[in-house]
């Protein structure tokens, strides 16, 4: 029994073997060993969650870094591309050096060039005495050659017989003079130092026989003639010292001509490029329709982008270096009439706020759309059940002051440039373009395939409408700066170190210049520009700044309010004889394009976009609705539909610069408005009246 009982102590059987535990014995018997297992089954896993959720924040931390990079360098290319074109600026200004430096070396030699031909004139008198006397001693050698002739040494006699006994006595002479020579010299050899002290008369009377008149003559002639060859080549050396001359400064002449000429070329066409009005065009479209191409053959098109160039961008583009979400600023490009800064705006719904914001600067806006498969179709189509983005931005430009709309059909090549392709994207977008407010006569189409740089529709024989630089010539032409008191849109201002204040905006109309009196429209403070820049990086200071220039000024006065950078935007910069008005209530004039989800009536509240600036708004009062189909007028409706004018009373959440047409004038971009609710682009329209201003 004792047996049995340690048996039963150790857990073994009867017969002192291991009993034999079953998988459901087992769960019975030890439920404490279950509980662990679970327990370390789920501490596993939650190791596990942690080490996913350890390597998604290195993964995240990773692309944010590669972001930063990516950010970093295009902050850097953009300012390299900023030093470039501050360093061709500076260049033409050295250029415009060196042709006034060759002008006036160009007159210089041309004064050069009279006084020469003066002194050529006075040395012709001169020449033609010396010539007189060259022929007069040429007259005398010959007389003597005359007189030294065999046939007339005996022209002193009268008697013409005696010219046949000429040679015989010619002769006689001849054989005397031989015999008193050699009697001389035998008489020399004899008496040799005799001679040289004591000199014989006979002999010198030989040698005076010897020196006869006719050898005389015959030396002198020869000298003559010597000395008239002589003159001859000296003539002839002068005559071609002066053709030379004359060669010479017949060269120099067309070479100060020509360096004349291509002086006052490069003169003019400097002082073309700079009468130039600048003009800003916003480059809209959805994504994927390749803006970002079209803009780089735009450049390259006009010059301001080499092929090396051109290639090294299409590499960054393919590699996506070249994406993001901010908008480009592509200056350089240009027209026969106007130089260009393309505005170049992402596609994404979510970059509607840069849409609007260069919708603000623009004055022509540039709708980029894809001619490939559905791109156009898909792009309309919002999965959020909203507008698209594309006809956001459509609405967006003409709400805010785009004159002319051109239409870039692009990746044709893609087609095989087909005119029914290019006919259907027509007749797509004309009736959206009509109903946002672009009449037919401010919109122009031209296909145009953008990767590959063919702006010029040689490939669309087809299309009889211009080329896309002479559509954007044309469009921009007929934006002419507005003639007025100045009128300065600021976008940006600062707080300078010696107590000023930094602006940067755009010059609507007017001239701004250093030394003028102005007035900011926020708390109507005097001040005075004192350096006008343009509106880039390390860019040199000017003199004046005319409609349509971005600029930088340096404002000197004060005291300055203290507001957050962004409340800046939308202020304006006025001449001290004209102010600008800032105002928080106003009656406008707008053209329902959305019914909003929350009816419009009065109470309404929205987001509202006048011109650069942005608040929030409310309808205090709806005065009355006109249909315009029917054209009918209805006084304080209760409803409000799309595709009616209804006249408002709008209250803003702060003061806002805005400035009325005159009578016969369009609205200016002063008054401009877009009224938005959410995501979408409810109304556009302009300001009517406002408040009177209090004395």
């Amino acid at each position: 029994m004792a047996v049995m009982a340690r048996r039963r102590r150790r857990g073994l059987g009867s017969d002192g073997t291991q009993p034999v535990v079953t998988a459901e014995e087992q769960s019975v018997v030890d439920p404490g060993e279950k509980a662990k297992q679970e327990e370390e089954e789920q501490r596993r896993r939650r190791e596990e969650q942690e080490k996913a959720k350890e390597l998604r924040r290195k993964e995240r931390a990773a692309r944010d870094a590669e972001e930063d990079n990516r950010l970093r360098e295009l902050r850097h290319k953009r300012r390299e591309a900023e030093e470039a074109a501050c360093l061709q600026r500076e260049r033409q200004a050295a250029v415009r050096e060196q042709i006034r430096f060759a002008r006036e070396a160009a007159e210089a030699e041309l004064r050069a060039a009279k006084s020469e031909d003066a002194e050529e004139s006075t040395g012709a008198g001169q020449n033609s005495e010396q010539q007189q006397q060259q022929e007069s001693v040429c007259q005398e050698a010959s007389a003597l050659e005359v007189e030294t002739s065999p046939g007339n040494n005996n022209n002193s006699n009268s008697n013409n017989n005696n010219q046949d006994a000429a040679p015989q006595k010619l002769a006689d002479r001849e054989q005397a003079e031989q015999h008193s020579v050699a009697q001389a010299s035998s008489n020399n050899n004899n008496n040799d130092d005799d001679n040289s002290a004591h000199p014989d008369p006979a002999k010198s009377a030989a040698s005076a026989v010897v020196e006869s008149p006719g050898e005389d003559l015959a030396a002198a002639a020869e000298e003559k003639l010597r000395k008239k060859r002589q003159q001859e080549a000296d003539v002839a050396e002068k005559k071609r010292e002066a053709e030379l001359q004359r060669k010479n400064k017949k060269e120099s002449e067309e070479k100060a001509a020509k360096a004349k000429k291509l002086a006052s070329e490069t003169v003019a066409t400097e002082e073309s490029d700079v009468l130039k009005s600048q003009v800003n065009v916003a480059v809209l479209g959805h994504e994927g329709a390749g803006k970002t191409s079209l803009c780089a053959a735009i450049l390259h098109a006009s010059g301001a982008l080499n092929d090396r160039d051109l290639a090294k961008f299409r590499k960054e583009l393919a590699a996506g270096l070249v994406e993001g979400e901010e908008v480009r600023r592509e200056e350089g490009a240009q027209t026969r009439s106007a130089r260009l800064t393309l505005l170049d705006v992402p596609g994404s719904r979510r970059c509607l706020p840069q849409a609007v914001q260069a919708a603000a600067e623009a004055d022509v806006a540039l709708v980029v759309v894809s001619a490939k498969g559905r791109e156009l179709e898909g792009a309309l189509k919002d999965t959020g059940g909203g507008t698209s983005s594309l006809l956001e931005q459509l609405r967006i430009a003409s709400g805010l002051g785009a004159r002319r709309l051109l239409v870039a059909v692009t990746k044709m090549d893609e087609v095989k440039w087909a005119q029914d392709r290019f006919a259907a994207v027509v007749a797509l977008l004309t009736p959206l373009l009509e109903h946002t407010g672009f009449k037919q006569d401010q919109v122009a189409f031209v296909p145009v395939s953008g990767l590959s740089a063919e702006l010029d529709c040689k490939k669309a024989p087809w299309h009889t409408s211009g080329k896309l630089l002479d559509c954007l010539d044309a469009a921009t032409s007929s934006c002419e700066s507005r003639s007025g008191p100045l009128r300065v849109l600021v976008f940006e201002a600062s707080k300078g170190t010696s107590g000023g204040l930094k602006v940067l905006g755009r010059v609507e109309q007017g001239v701004a210049a250093k030394g003028q009196s102005c007035v900011l429209s926020i708390g109507q403070l005097p001040c005075v520009i004192e350096a006008v820049t343009a509106g880039n990086v390390h860019s040199p200071s000017l003199l004046e700044a005319r409609g349509g220039d971005t600029v930088e000024l340096q404002l000197s006065g004060g005291p300055w309010a203290e507001l957050p950078p962004g409340a800046w935007r939308g202020a304006v910069l006025a001449g001290a004889e004209a102010p600008v008005r800032a105002v928080s209530r106003f009656k406008a004039s707008m053209d329902v394009l959305e019914n909003p989800k929350i009816p419009m009536t009065a109470g309404f509240k929205c987001v509202l976009h006048l011109h650069a600036a942005t608040v929030e708004a409310e309808i205090l009062k709806i005065v009355d609705s006109t249909d315009l189909k029917s054209g009918a007028v209805v006084e304080k409706p209760k409803v409000v539909r799309a595709g009616q004018r209804l006249t408002v009373l709008l209250e803003l959440s702060r003061e806002v610069a805005l400035e009325l047409p005159a009578a016969s004038e369009a609205p200016g971009r002063l008054a401009l408005l877009v009224l938005r609710s959410g995501e979408t682009t409810v109304a556009i329209g302009h300001a009517i009246d406002l408040p009177r201003a209090e004395k």
